[in-house]
């Protein structure tokens, strides 16, 4: 999918703790910034600094036991986007 800069996009990730315990959910922009938070909604707007192909956002769940499926977490998706110039008005 392509984007532009000034669009804003919105994500809302579900998942359920096998034993019903809190979950952690995180977002990795293209930037670099990553945003861990106990919801699973996210907005990103699309800034000049993400300009270019394969700009991926990277979504990770977590509980908040000791041991985990993957890493540091249990499960996650990279979602890979074109990010194109600012976007013109007419």
């Amino acid at each position: 999918m392509n984007l532009r800069v000034g669009d804003r996009l919105e994500f809302v990730i579900t998942a359920r703790d096998l034993l019903e315990e809190p979950l952690k959910y995180s977002m990795s922009t293209p930037s670099g910034k990553e945003i861990w938070q106990d919801q699973g909604e996210f907005t990103w707007d699309v800034s000049e600094s993400d300009i270019g192909r394969n700009r991926g956002l990277e979504f990770e769940i977590k509980s908040l036991r000791r041991f985990h499926a993957s890493r540091s977490v249990d499960d996650n998706v990279v979602v890979c986007y074109i990010v194109l110039s600012i976007k013109t008005t007419k």
